[in-house]
């Protein structure tokens, strides 16, 4: 990856932690200071067995792995495995949502 796209990532990170620090911060009523922690992007080929494991495990790996691909045009993993574990968690967090929610007994 080069230094530009590594800059391109960092401030859209920076752009959306901005932007929910603000919401936040407006909905609390409340000054809100946010810290940019550094990150650093290792291929999934170079980290240890016991961190892929734990890694594979994780549904953002799979959003990860999809947006460097498309910025950069590298992917680690199929694409239609990430597409795949991203539709089967964000559907099953929404049918959670929605049993959560018929249960609530709102007024």
């Amino acid at each position: 990856m080069t230094d530009i796209q590594k800059d391109a990532l960092q401030e859209i990170g920076n752009i959306c932690s901005g932007n929910a620090a603000t919401a936040l911060s407006q909905l609390l009523n409340k000054k809100i200071s946010i810290i940019v922690p550094k990150i650093h992007f290792i291929p999934i080929e170079n980290v240890p067995e016991w961190m892929n494991i734990i890694m594979l495990g994780n549904p953002l790996t799979y959003a990860v792995d999809s947006l460097r691909g498309f910025l950069i045009g590298t992917f680690a993993l199929p694409i239609y495995l990430d597409f795949l574990v991203i539709l089967v968690v964000s559907g099953s967090l929404m049918l959670i949502g929605a049993f959560a929610f018929n249960r609530c007994e709102c007024s």
